[in-house]
């Protein structure tokens, strides 16, 4: 289903692997350096297929992008018509 591929792929930026240790003293550290650098920042890329559909219909950038005016409707891309 690629409804479910998408979503399993979009899921994590890093996965907890990627940066717990093991020490519960070092990864609570880790961790709350995490949440602080990462507070109210919208951790989003895109790849392959959705970064070529991204550039085309030139979407907005989820961290600076307007969240107010989001309607797509006037977008679609030379495929699509």
């Amino acid at each position: 289903d690629i409804q479910a591929a998408i979503k399993e792929t979009s899921k994590y930026s890093v996965k907890s692997s990627d940066y717990l240790t093991g020490d519960s003293e070092k990864d609570s550290e880790i961790v709350s350096d995490l949440e602080q650098g990462l507070y109210r920042k919208r951790m989003l890329s895109y790849g392959g297929l959705l970064k070529q559909k991204h550039k085309i219909l030139n979407l907005d950038d989820a961290e600076d992008g307007n969240l107010i005016n989001t309607s797509d409707e006037d977008k679609t891309t030379d495929e699509e018509e």
